[in-house]
């Protein structure tokens, strides 16, 4: 399976829990598989919720860490996302998670004018 940046920020923003987020657009699978992906990279903490009957590895979130908040705030906004997406699709369409978090950085100062 794919790495779905938009449902990565999408199950950043559910966790948080600050807003409603729609996850109907994906299956539980789905949902469960980048769960375990934002685990990996360090971005929340939670629960392994694998099972033998299906070959990907599922997670379910409990918190945030520092780390995904911190990305969280240099994603949240509507417009620095799609500039972000817009970068990494003219970079190529995909990038390592390290370059598109430097990036959204980088976006997000210069949207604030910093």
């Amino acid at each position: 399976m794919k790495r779905d940046m938009d449902l990565v920020r999408l199950v950043l923003l559910n966790a948080e829990g600050e807003e409603p987020v729609d996850l109907s657009d994906f299956d539980q699978i789905t949902v469960g598989y980048h769960c375990h992906l934002v685990m990996q990279a360090g971005l929340a903490e939670g629960v392994d919720m694998s099972v033998n009957e299906i070959q990907e590895p599922q997670a379910r979130l409990l918190t945030l860490t520092w780390n995904g908040h911190d990305f969280l705030d240099a994603v949240r906004n509507e417009t620095i996302w799609k500039r972000l997406k817009g970068t990494v699709k003219d970079k190529g369409g995909s990038l390592p998670f390290s370059v598109i978090q430097s990036l959204a950085i980088e976006i997000a100062k210069n949207v604030a004018g910093l």
